[in-house]
């Protein structure tokens, strides 16, 4: 029996900063909160802390021969790590990439380096534009954009993306006997209480602030986690984070954060860390389903008294507008 994982990578880098606003106290509250947390546990530092307690030899042994993994944003960063350590557990990788001749690339990379079969690198190029062809690569735009469909940019990307591509899946998972879902979040959702009733945030486009929205992305990839770990018990669903890493993306992206933080981001390695973990460890129904992840332990998705925790009829309804608005490109 195969067993298939999935491995969605939409972050950037694990963390949206949010513009401080002197007449929101909560947010600003939220902001400082979680910025102390974050120089504290998400850091090159705060990783070698925390990896001073893994267990050295859990995945030592372990093999994947049997196991197909399907990675997006497959060609660079944390995806593209994620590819070659699976890899040389024997798993079989599906690299979902935008860009095919970047993915092939990546493909000679990961075979060159590994050593495996190249009939177990797979490339499956979809495009970023389009809801209904998966996103695979994270996501902050800056302005309010839509297309053709009238879908918000960063929402296409990191929510709408990661949602279609599960939901699509779902049957083939359901056959599998260990069948996982991993989706790389990011710790700057502990910034954002779920707004479950406006997914795209349509009514704040006049106020438009890309980090803040991505951080709302993130948090909405948690709870679908969340939601789909109810409805789909038989398969296992958890979300991470993966601290702040050096990746292409974060220095394109944030280069002002970047050139200040450099030396003490993460690499990429410790940032896939975790998500390697979760694919490959064998007993992982040890922890609760649907369980957000930093450093290989469960942690709580919401920073204390940051009153960010949303009512299950809250969740549900934000899972009905998600589902009403992929239908189209579920057809």
């Amino acid at each position: 029996m195969i067993n298939w994982l999935i491995i969605s990578i939409s972050g950037i880098l694990g963390f949206g900063l949010l513009s401080f606003t002197s007449s929101m106290i909560m947010s600003a509250f939220r902001s400082l909160a979680w910025f102390s947390k974050g120089m504290r546990e998400y850091t090159k530092s705060g990783y070698e802390s925390a990896a001073s307690h893994f267990d050295p030899n859990e995945l030592k042994n372990v093999r994947l021969d049997n196991h197909r993994v399907l990675i997006t944003g497959a060609n660079s960063g944390i995806g593209l790590v994620c590819c070659k350590e699976l890899a040389k557990h024997g798993a079989e990788i599906h690299m979902v990439c935008r860009s095919k001749p970047r993915a092939e690339e990546a493909r000679q990379q990961i075979i060159s380096e590994t050593g495996v079969n190249d009939s177990r690198i797979i490339i499956h190029p979809l495009d970023l534009s389009k809801p209904n062809e998966i996103n695979n690569a994270g996501c902050m735009i800056n302005e309010y954009k839509t297309d053709e469909n009238g879908i918000e940019a960063n929402f296409a990307t990191n929510t709408l993306g990661t949602y279609i591509l599960t939901e699509s899946l779902i049957p083939a998972l359901k056959k599998s006997p260990d069948a996982r879902v991993i989706t790389v979040s990011s710790g700057g959702m502990l910034v954002q209480k779920l707004d479950h009733a406006d997914p795209m945030l349509t009514t704040r486009h006049n106020k438009f602030d890309g980090t803040m929205v991505y951080a709302q992305n993130k948090r909405q990839q948690v709870v679908m986690t969340e939601m789909w770990s109810k409805n789909y018990p038989e398969i296992f669903f958890c979300s991470m984070h993966p601290g702040w890493a050096d990746t292409p993306a974060v220095a394109l992206s944030m280069p002002s954060f970047y050139n200040k933080m450099k030396n003490k981001l993460r690499t990429p390695e410790q940032g896939a860390d975790t998500a390697i973990w979760l694919a490959a460890v064998p007993n992982v129904r040890r922890f609760q389903n649907g369980s957000f992840f930093q450093d290989r332990q469960v942690v709580s998705q919401h920073l204390k008294l940051a009153c960010t925790h949303s009512k299950d009829d809250e969740k549900r309804k934000f899972m009905s507008n998600l589902a009403d608005i992929a239908a189209p490109f579920l057809k």
